[in-house]
């Protein structure tokens, strides 16, 4: 399968992941991916406990949870991952219907 570069997107050697993301365009695939990086790294112990508490009491709302420093910087490190594996499987679903 060739892949139009995506020419917005500079490629960066560490995220050889993402860039073979797009060789699987099935978005089934994507969605028990995106789960289960979901329970890993962003299902928290805090977190969890702030959902299961709204749950038990029926509140309409989780209260806010004070997450570390730590977490949010990981995070955005994490949502720069996630966004290249996006941009990469966007381009594969492009490349697919453009080289047809």
């Amino acid at each position: 399968m060739r892949f139009l570069t995506p020419f917005a997107i500079p490629v960066v050697r560490p995220w050889n992941a993402a860039e073979a993301a797009a060789a699987n365009l099935d978005p089934l695939t994507w969605l028990a991916a995106s789960e289960a990086f979901g329970k890993s790294n962003v299902d928290t112990p805090e977190v969890l406990a702030a959902v299961e508490a709204a749950q038990r009491s029926g509140a309409p709302k989780v209260e806010v949870v004070d997450l570390p420093e730590s977490y949010l910087k990981a995070a955005g490190v994490l949502a720069q991952k996630r966004a290249a594996f996006a941009a990469w499987r966007l381009t594969g679903v492009l490349s697919e219907d453009l080289l047809r």
